[in-house]
């Protein structure tokens, strides 16, 4: 039978002693990473306000209560929460710097008045059914709102973006009011992307910088107004584009090669480069205005019409 061996005590004398140095202690082990919460917010802001539930990743986050107004405290980035039918009054967050608003976290039928963002960037989420009145980030370093549920109706009030850029994303059935990026410079705005449709029902308006937008099936009911923007890219797809289409001084791009697109004027007497595509012997080839003299775009300088 096996015969253990003696018990040594201490270290073994085949190997040296380790030396920790004079003021070191052993190392402590490994435990792996780190998963307290955080409860701080950086920069600043010290530790995390008694108001929000926890500090993540340097944003105050709430829970938002079902009724009544959902406020963000003042001065720090803040991420609501709203869950289903939540959020049946306001969601303040007009105090705060940044803003990342969840109206989709269960999944539809949030957020039932206006959504209110403060003077950084601002983030909107909205799900099926909900964002049913105004989205203001007019106050904004950048607007983006997401309103692509794929059971749709997101986004039922108007949209208002800042001075920054402005993206705007639509599902089906969804952005029934107005999308203003008037104040903007750069705007991206899609009215129904792939297997989607009849999105974006009222009117457009893009600012100073350049102005996209891609309109689905049925979608973008009224007027695109893109006059201050120095260049314009529209899309429209099947029964696409009702309303006018007004471009600025710059590039001035429309695609209407789809049944039914492009059924009211499309303006470009004022760009130095137009490319207007429509298909034979219809209303958007009767209805395009063109430049009288085409030049200056740089670098490139086109006129097909």
């Amino acid at each position: 039978p096996r015969q253990d061996g003696p018990t040594i005590d201490g270290p073994r004398p085949d190997l040296p002693p380790v030396d920790h140095g004079a003021d070191k202690s052993p190392p402590a082990p490994d435990l792996g990473p780190d998963t307290t919460p955080d409860q701080t917010v950086p920069l600043d802001f010290g530790p995390c306000p008694s108001v929000c539930d926890r500090c993540v990743g340097g944003y105050c986050e709430i829970t938002c209560p079902q009724n009544g107004d959902c406020v963000c405290p003042p001065g720090i980035p803040c991420r609501p929460f709203c869950g289903i039918a939540g959020c049946k009054d306001r969601v303040d967050c007009s105090q705060a710097t940044d803003c990342d608003i969840n109206c989709a976290d269960g999944g539809w039928d949030a957020c039932h008045g206006d959504v209110l963002c403060g003077t950084g960037s601002c983030k909107v989420r909205c799900g099926a059914n909900s964002c049913r009145k105004k989205v203001d980030c007019s106050r904004s370093t950048s607007c983006d709102v997401d309103c692509t549920s794929i059971t749709g109706r997101g986004c039922q009030g108007d949209i208002a973006c800042g001075s920054g850029t402005c993206k705007v994303r639509c599902g089906i059935d969804s952005c029934r009011g107005k999308i203003d990026g008037s104040s903007a410079t750069d705007c991206d705005f899609l009215c129904a992307g792939t297997a989607q449709w009849d999105a974006c029902h009222g009117d457009i308006s893009c600012g100073s910088g350049s102005c996209k937008v891609a309109c689905g099936i049925n979608s973008c009911r009224k007027k695109i107004t893109a006059s201050s923007s120095t260049t314009v890219t529209v899309n429209c797809e099947t029964n696409a584009c009702h309303g006018d289409i007004a471009c600025g001084s710059g590039q001035c791009t429309v695609d209407c090669l789809r049944a039914g697109a492009c059924r009211s004027a499309i303006n470009c007497q004022s760009s130095c480069g137009c490319a207007v595509s429509c298909l034979p012997n219809t209303t958007c080839q009767q209805n395009r205005s063109c430049p009288a003299k085409c030049g200056g775009c740089s670098p490139l300088d086109f006129c097909v019409c």
